[in-house]
């Protein structure tokens, strides 16, 4: 004999049917997934109109500045103009792709799309902003420094490391504000 109509989780009159059940159970990581998916089309809606431009240029030209800073207290004796750093041994022009503009979104997409109160989401954002622009910066230096003692290590460094350490950082940042979420105490939640 099956489960009479008044059996837990069945509602009198109605059918349950196998997509719902689906649905309620896998229900939680569609809607992160499928959320995380709608911001990300978002940045890269946004990426390619004229106005990010302009504003991903201050960002290249700061992170070309701030390179240039670190890069002077090494001892290189830099030269910055706009997005160039250079150096009577080496030059790099940092351009769109060498900012962590992307990263940072993924990182900040995930946490917005996963269901917890904003406050956490906040210093979550905030903190692994700072943190991934700031291995941005180490690898700019990080690069130019190769370009000035190791040159054959740069194309690989550039094209193939520090991009995936770069997205490896904000993922494993994301798993950190999880855990750091998890850890937290229930009645912190804002």
């Amino acid at each position: 004999m099956g489960p009479g109509p008044y059996s837990p989780g069945i509602i009198p009159g109605a059918k349950s049917s196998a997509p719902l059940r689906w649905w309620r159970s896998k229900g939680p990581v569609l809607r992160f997934g499928l959320s995380f998916a709608l911001l990300m089309a978002l940045y890269y809606g946004v990426a390619v109109t004229p106005w990010f431009d302009q504003v991903l240029y201050q960002i290249l030209r700061w992170n070309a500045q701030l390179s240039g800073a670190v890069l002077d207290a090494l001892g290189q004796d830099t030269r910055t103009q706009d997005t160039l750093i250079r150096s009577a041994r080496f030059a790099v022009n940092i351009r769109r792709g060498c900012d962590a503009v992307e990263p940072i979104w993924y990182f900040s997409a995930a946490i917005l799309a996963f269901p917890s109160p904003w406050l956490p989401k906040a210093l979550g954002i905030t903190v692994g902003a700072v943190l991934i622009a700031a291995a941005n910066i180490l690898r700019i230096v990080s690069l130019f420094l190769l370009g000035v003692y190791f040159p054959r290590s740069f194309a690989v460094a550039h094209l193939e490391i520090w991009p995936a350490l770069l997205i490896l950082l904000a993922c494993a940042l994301w798993v950190g504000w999880l855990v750091w979420l998890r850890r937290r105490p229930r009645h912190a939640a804002s």
